[in-house]
């Protein structure tokens, strides 16, 4: 159960924390004074270096230990005031051991800090330390802890029995303090039960308080005069030759029924102090009695109570029922819940989590009950900072079998998600009350009303004993409304749901409409996003209730835009029935019919050219230009067939061709050219394609003979010391190849200039690409390195590089540190997209290699950019 989880993950993170090494921990908090309100003072409890901290887990032993010889030296103190001249000298020595610790004990209390509490602070100052333990205990603690003995043994040469040492040894009753201190600490120990606690402390007192009195009634036998005419000598003779042990027992026994207020005659008082002695003693009893009495009493309380309230409750439930005549059916039900109520009592969820802090009660439900939210059907789909924001909202609750949860007609305050257990579900058909089905684990009851802001449509009744978590319905709309999309999505689920069921779509038709028509929860369902669903089918509904066929989302996008660009035909006919237009251009100055030839959607195409969708005329050059970026020929030739003139300009002054000739695309080149494309345009330089095409042969030729070189003087530096005859083959075999590549390149470019068409350059140009991939050393890849980016707000007025593509980034980056003689952190293209593979690098791309200072100079611009849109 959800609600079990709860405190033994309270208790965990507790456990965790408490086992900090902090100078404070929490379990220690209640025995000092708490800092004023206010009060920044952290640093109260750096102590200093050489002192003790209170909660240090070896002083902790250490007064753990002190205390058990503190119920040991009670009770040996008692023992030798009766029996000091019977013992042995084995509990001399034990006694001497045992103030020995104590003795150490006032040592270490002069570096233990305490609580100044008129300051909240803790005084870690040796001198203020002694000056108290002086005015408090000092004193009282040597006088409990001198060994005498040691100084009777010194003396004498044996131990003292006489009447002084039994005076002196009950000094020893001033450690006493150190027991109740000792059981406080234990009470507040939230790991041992507070109820064993208590009576092991009842029974040690009673046991110490006897055995007191016990030695007490032997001593005035033993220093009477006659012993005869004493408690014991009037039934033992001579019972000074009897054991230790025999005595003690026998002084025990009347301590004991004289405290139980018992008499079977056989001991009484004999004479007139014992008289007045056993008088004290009853005088006392009922003191102690009234403790003992009082203290079990609290105890046995406080395990009936609930018990008690049980009854009370129920009595009360019982009568109310009977008075007002209520039928055995919703009586029983009554009683049900109340002994539901009083099992689940003890759980004590929402007092638990009314005791945390609220962040750590968000996480404990999260914790609970957030997978049961995912599960259900409802949030499918939502974002994780909605269902956050709303499982920190929920309360779970349980049901006994058979009770009502959801009325049908019931105002809709709330609604259930099921946790465990089984509720069954009853539908109100033709006036009567009929079952519909059972929904188990992970199910939700009450969404209907709850989203459609209208009465209950549906009652609920469990099945099994429940545990829901219940939602409150405007707790429930505060967060949608902070999340519309979220919003949209639980419409939509919703719709889905009801629609799946055709006795519910039949039965709900008006909290269908409702739903469709209306922002019944502050959110309406958009079109845009139904569109994104791809459900023709409620696009339709929505249009015939009058919704408008243009909405547009917060991207000015339109429910045609987004069929158009997923090829969705029959939302585009849809939509054009109802009005649609197709030529609206959405924030970017995207029209639905580049959607359509961008997404190669061919017949959605078509099917918007029928419709009258056109693409813009003065659009006509930036789309092809970015669909000569894209790389695709069929999206050119459809935008040709569509309207667009292929000499069109972008805003940047480039036609097609020439970012068809920047990019290399030769494909693309030669059917540009063949369909007339103008190749002797100037561009926002002043260079036309011709001039451009030509650029890219010389820069061929010259990048092959710069790379052959490098390789030449490279290899003569490797080879410097070896061999003259293996150097010089080398050599030739290198210039061989050199010279027939440049000869073929020569003849190439000769054969180039002598031809007139463009056309004819290109095709030349294609095979001399061809010739170079076929050699078996052909070009590596060659890139134009720049050491600042285009869209930087001050670019550096520097030439880029022409050099060869390395085999890895971190070598790329290397080589533009060395040639800019700076120190770069990425590698950008034209676009600003980062580039981390160097496979993805083509032959002839322009990259930008940027430092820190220019890589945040570009992020700031691009989030100025998007905070302007």
């Amino acid at each position: 159960m959800a609600f079990e989880k709860v405190s033994t993950l309270h208790k965990k993170m507790e456990d965790r924390f408490l086992e900090t090494d902090s100078p404070m921990k929490t379990s220690t908090f209640n025995e000092y004074a708490m800092p004023s309100l206010g009060d920044t003072g952290v640093g109260h409890y750096h102590l200093h270096k050489h002192t003790i901290s209170p909660d240090n887990t070896y002083y902790r032993l250490w007064q753990n230990l002190l205390a058990m010889l503190v119920i040991y030296s009670t009770w040996i103190a008692f023992f030798e005031l009766a029996f000091i001249r019977y013992l042995p000298r084995t509990f001399f020595i034990v006694d001497i051991i045992v103030d020995l610790f104590f003795l150490v004990d006032v040592g270490v209390n002069f570096f233990v800090p305490y609580m100044d509490k008129s300051k909240f602070i803790f005084l870690d100052n040796f001198s203020r330390i002694a000056m108290r333990y002086l005015w408090t205990w000092l004193i009282l603690d040597v006088a409990s802890s001198i060994p005498y003995q040691v100084f009777a043994l010194a003396i004498t040469k044996q131990f003292g029995r006489g009447f002084l040492y039994q005076i002196l040894n009950m000094l020893r009753l001033l450690r006493f303090r150190r027991f109740y201190a000792f059981f406080s600490r234990l009470e507040k120990n939230r790991h041992i039960n507070y109820f064993w606690i208590r009576c092991l402390k009842l029974i040690v007192i009673t046991i110490l308080l006897l055995h007191g009195v016990a030695c007490g009634y032997y001593l005035l036998a033993e220093i009477h005069p006659n012993p005869e005419k004493t408690w014991i000598g009037n039934v033992i003779d001579d019972f000074k030759h009897e054991s230790i042990w025999n005595r003690y027992l026998y002084a025990m026994f009347w301590s004991m029924i004289t405290f139980a207020a018992l008499g079977y005659g056989n001991f009484h008082s004999v004479n007139t102090m014992e008289m007045v002695y056993n008088s004290l003693c009853m005088l006392f009893e009922l003191g102690l009695n009234a403790y003992l009495i009082g203290n079990i009493s609290d105890l046995i309380v406080d395990l009936t109570r609930r018990t008690k309230q049980f009854r009370d409750s129920v009595g009360a439930v019982w009568k109310f029922s009977i008075q007002n005549r209520l039928p055995s059916e919703l009586r029983d039900q009554m009683m049900d819940y109340m002994s539901l109520k009083f099992k689940t009592e003890r759980l004590e969820q929402e007092e638990t989590l009314s005791l945390l802090p609220k962040a750590l009660c968000t996480s404990v439900t999260q914790h609970l009950f957030l997978p049961t939210l995912e599960n259900a059907y409802l949030f499918a789909g939502t974002s994780k900072e909605f269902l956050l924001q709303l499982v920190a909202q929920t309360r779970a609750e349980y049901f006994p079998p058979g009770e009502d949860i959801i009325l049908h007609h019931e105002a809709p305050t709330e609604f259930y998600v099921i946790v465990s257990g089984k509720v069954e579900i009853f539908m109100c058909k033709d006036a009567r009350e009929q079952h519909y089905g059972t929904v188990g684990e992970g199910g939700i009851i009450g969404e209907i009303g709850a989203l459609c802001c209208k009465p209950q449509p549906l009652s609920a009744k469990s099945k099994t004993l429940c545990q829901l978590l219940r939602i409150n319905c405007s707790t429930f709309r505060d967060v949608i409304q902070g999340n519309p999309i979220d919003g949209q999505i639980l419409i939509y689920n919703l719709h889905e749901f009801l629609d799946q069921s055709d006795d519910l779509s039949t039965l709900l038709w008006k909290e269908i409409e409702s739903l469709m028509s209306n922002s019944t929860i502050g959110v309406r369902l958009n079109m845009c996003f139904v569109t994104m669903k791809g459900d023709c089918k409620l696009i339709e509904q929505l249009l015939k209730r009058g919704r408008d066929p243009n909405e547009i989302d917060s991207f000015a996008r339109t429910s045609l835009h987004i069929a158009a660009a997923n090829g969705m035909l029959d939302c585009v006919n849809s939509l054009f029935l109802y009005g649609a237009n197709p030529n609206i251009e959405d924030e970017n100055g995207n029209v639905p019919l580049w959607e359509a030839i961008r997404g190669r959607h061919k017949f959605v195409a078509e099917t918007l050219w029928e419709a009258g969708a056109r693409l813009p005329s003065t659009q006509s050059g930036s789309l092809l230009c970015k669909a000569a970026d894209l790389g695709s020929i069929d999206i050119v030739k459809d935008l040709l067939k569509y309207g667009c003139d292929i000499n069109s300009e972008n805003r940047d002054g480039n036609t097609i061709l020439d970012i068809a000739i920047t990019t290399g695309n030769l494909e693309l080149i030669s059917f540009l050219v063949e369909q007339g494309a103008a190749i002797d345009t100037h561009d926002a330089k002043g260079s036309t394609s011709s001039d451009i095409s030509k650029d890219l042969l010389n820069e061929d030729l010259f990048y092959y003979k710069s790379e052959e070189n490098k390789k030449s003087k490279n290899k003569e530096n490797i080879e410097k010391n070896t061999s003259t005859i293996r150097t010089s083959q080398t050599l030739d075999i290198d210039q061989v190849k050199l010279s027939s590549l440049e000869k073929e390149f020569e003849e190439s470019k000769t054969n180039l200039c002598s031809k007139h068409s463009f056309g004819e350059r290109v095709s030349s140009t294609q095979t001399i690409q061809r010739t170079f991939l076929k050699s078996k050393d052909h070009l590596c890849k060659r890139v134009a390195l720049y050491p600042y980016h285009p869209k930087t707000k001050h670019p550096v007025k520097e030439l880029g590089r022409l050099v060869v593509l390395p085999e890895s980034i971190g070598k790329l980056l290397n080589l533009a540190s060395n040639e800019f003689n700076y120190h770069p952190v990425a590698i950008l293209d034209i676009h600003m997209g980062e580039i981390t593979d160097i496979n993805i690098v083509r032959d002839g791309d322009h990259l930008y290699i940027v430092d820190q200072e220019q890589l945040h100079q570009l992020l700031d611009q691009a989030c100025r950019d998007a905070n302007s849109q």
